[in-house]
């Protein structure tokens, strides 16, 4: 989560401050000279602190945020209030803008080892806890925020109906641009939030724009297309799934557009969005001990990170396995995934898998075509 310079007046007096809108939820105005906190309020929901103690300089932390036994609903999740997607803040207005989300997570140790005498051994895939992404009720998944970091209050709100909208870029001319999951791409007064401009760019956004000058003249320029760990698919489909979107493998692709007001190109247009249709093969029977075998390899080999948990795919990362043949070919499915077949593809080779590993694999990956993926936790399970 990025970190923005800001110059503010507070109180009457200049400050040369950083401002912070990290995973916890909470907005933080420190002193950049002595990195002292100066203010932290609350920008998203927040149960895991009732807040932040400016004298300590440390937050309270309640009791109900412990969970040494059973299950317990924390907010943000575990991707929180704003991840990566870039916050920009405008001069002129003192306001920031900040991609948020509002979600929050069931955490168990139910079905772990919770030995302290637990020692890793190779890298794998795991947060080394249950943890199930939930909606918050009555709250958008993801809205736009203009915040003021002297007040420390919300400005203005766009709601959003998806958690992983794009960065921010704010401009002198009072505009804040934003690319959407949903392929949108669009410029809000910065004033009040409201669409002045939106182009279709026919692909999901996950990067922020960016503004610079050419020849004497304004440009904006943004990378189209999906990336990051939300197109993974880390919970799997549903409400706050990334392939509900259409964004296929192989079918949609990456590209950088610039725009500037007097623009006139004809941008080629993408196909249309093609939601993955798992291949159903009968023939495979499907054996329930093998595929609860393979959800383990799937998950904790790094399967998961390209092809998306459950085996379904969120777009241009990776091909949607459901919908490949080549897991119903034993001998292709070997040569692809341990011996490295399609590397050149960007599909890594996983040496080490045993054929024992492979078979759970295709049980796994078959199972989930035939029944379609149902929801997972962030282990994969």
């Amino acid at each position: 989560m990025d970190i923005v310079l800001a110059d503010l007046n507070i109180d009457g007096k200049d400050v040369k401050a950083a401002i912070h809108a990290p995973k916890n939820g909470f907005f933080y105005v420190i002193d950049r000279t002595n990195g002292k906190v100066l203010s932290a309020e609350k920008y998203v929901e927040a149960n895991w602190s009732t807040k932040f103690d400016l004298e300590k300089q440390r937050h309270v932390i309640p009791e109900s945020s412990y969970y040494p036994d059973g299950k317990k609903n924390i907010y943000p999740s575990f991707w929180g209030g704003h991840n990566w997607h870039a916050m920009s803040f405008n001069p002129e207005l003192g306001l920031a803008f900040i991609p948020s989300m509002h979600l929050s997570v069931d955490f168990t140790d139910a079905g772990k080892d919770t030995d302290t005498s637990f020692r890793a051994t190779k890298f794998r895939f795991g947060l080394g806890v249950g943890a199930a992404l939930k909606t918050m009720p009555g709250k958008p998944l993801g809205s736009l925020q203009a915040w003021d970091p002297v007040t420390q209050k919300r400005v203005w709100e766009v709601e959003q109906p998806f958690a992983w909208a794009g960065g921010t870029l704010t401009t002198a001319g009072n505009l804040v641009f934003q690319g959407l999951p949903d392929g949108k791409f669009k410029a809000y007064d910065a004033r009040n939030g409201e669409v002045v401009w939106a182009y279709d760019a026919g692909l999901g956004i996950s990067s922020p724009p960016i503004t610079y000058k050419l020849d004497g003249k304004q440009m904006v320029a943004i990378m189209i297309g999906p990336g990051g760990g939300y197109t993974s698919n880390f919970q799997g489909s549903g409400d706050v799934g990334f392939e509900g979107h259409g964004w296929k493998y192989g079918l949609h692709q990456r590209r950088m557009i610039a725009f500037s007001l007097d623009g006139k190109v004809d941008v080629p247009k993408q196909p249309a969005p093609e939601i993955a249709k798992p291949i159903v093969d009968m023939k495979f029977k499907v054996d329930e001990e093998k595929a609860a075998a393979g959800a383990g390899v799937y998950a904790l080999d790094l399967c998961i990170s390209c092809h998306g948990a459950g085996a379904v795919s969120g777009g241009v990362k990776g091909p949607d396995l459901r919908a490949s043949a080549i897991p119903l070919d034993k001998k292709a499915f070997e040569s692809v995934v341990r011996d490295g077949t399609l590397l050149v593809n960007g599909m890594p080779r996983f040496h080490t898998l045993s054929d024992e590993d492979l078979e759970n694999l295709r049980h796994y990956i078959r199972q989930q075509a035939h029944g379609g993926a149902a929801h997972v936790d962030a282990s994969g399970h």
